[in-house]
């Protein structure tokens, strides 16, 4: 598990360890030793009806039962212009990658938000990306919520794998 993250792994359990791991602490980085990894993946057998599950990996407490989402985050009180990384996608399907942040106040109201969807095509080299924040309002947030994700939010197609490296806000 990488240093820091939640992952749907952890959120898993007992689980991950029979129907796989969706997040890996990968050494194919673009700088440094390590990079991560993200793989949607098929759901266990039982119980029927499962969704596919997006590798996901967040700076907050990972919701894996309805209503599902994202929760805390780690303290920031910055107003950062952008969120910049470096990326490399393997696309399943016509599925797309993401990653986001979030910034927020103590009651949980969105301040600001700053999202890149990968391309609807399979990047296999490191490529730098540069999204905007959006601010909502001149309040200063208390906490960030960074959130990556193989696959994009409800629609996952199993076997889209994204890596991410060198995350910064600018």
């Amino acid at each position: 598990k990488p240093t820091g993250w939640n992952t749907v792994n952890t959120a898993l359990g007992l689980l991950a360890g029979t129907i796989g791991q969706t997040c890996y602490k990968s050494v194919n980085s673009r700088s440094g030793s390590y990079c991560i990894k993200l793989v949607t993946i098929s759901p266990p057998v039982f119980p029927l009806n499962n969704p596919d599950i997006n590798g996901i990996a967040a700076t907050g407490d990972i919701q894996t039962s309805s209503p599902y989402g994202v929760t805390g985050g780690v303290s920031f009180t910055g107003r950062p212009d952008s969120l910049v990384g470096y990326y490399i996608y393997s696309q399943a399907g016509s599925d797309r990658g993401t990653v986001e942040m979030v910034l927020k106040n103590g009651t949980e109201d969105t301040i600001a938000h700053a999202r890149f969807v990968t391309p609807s095509s399979s990047v296999s080299q490191y490529t730098r990306f540069s999204v905007p924040f959006n601010y909502r309002n001149s309040n200063t947030p208390s906490k960030a919520v960074n959130l990556i994700s193989s696959s994009d939010g409800f629609n996952a197609v199993v076997g889209s794998q994204i890596f991410v490296d060198d995350l910064e806000v600018i």
